[in-house]
């Protein structure tokens, strides 16, 4: 039937793909038209797997993150008048646990690292100095 109206079938060869007009007459030979196939390259694969580690990244990253109120630093700033709460905070030392010694050894460590001769703020220093002599003068032993 397809003969017959002056349409051949569509034949492959390995990289291209001929297909002939219609004719006006009948089993008359025209010129093929050349209709070259080009393999398309495939952009999803790597894209969606891209999206998904970007995705499984940003999702470990929120869980990851510490909340508001587990927060290794104290929001705000220092109170007007220093109390043994925040002299404990401030040595890094619990309240409930406070002897001179600890005091003294809290003292020193974050002198060291906070020493206004060796690069530290004075402010912070004079901040340290103030959390031991509160905690000295409210501990008995």
């Amino acid at each position: 039937m397809l003969l017959a109206r002056g349409i051949a079938p569509l034949r492959t060869a390995s990289s291209r793909t001929t297909v002939r007009a219609l004719s006006t007459a009948p089993f008359r030979r025209t010129l093929p038209l050349q209709i070259h196939h080009t393999q398309r390259a495939e952009f999803t694969t790597p894209v969606l797997i891209g999206a998904g580690l970007i995705g499984a990244g940003l999702v470990a990253r929120m869980m990851m993150a510490p909340s508001s109120s587990s927060s290794k630093w104290v929001k705000g700033g220092f109170q007007s008048k220093m109390d043994r709460k925040e002299a404990a905070h401030i040595l890094g030392i619990r309240e409930a646990s406070v002897t001179r010694n600890r005091i003294k050894e809290a003292h020193r460590r974050m002198m060291i690292a906070n020493h206004p001769d060796r690069g530290g703020s004075p402010y912070l220093a004079s901040k340290i100095n103030e959390a031991k002599d509160v905690l000295e003068r409210n501990t008995s032993r």
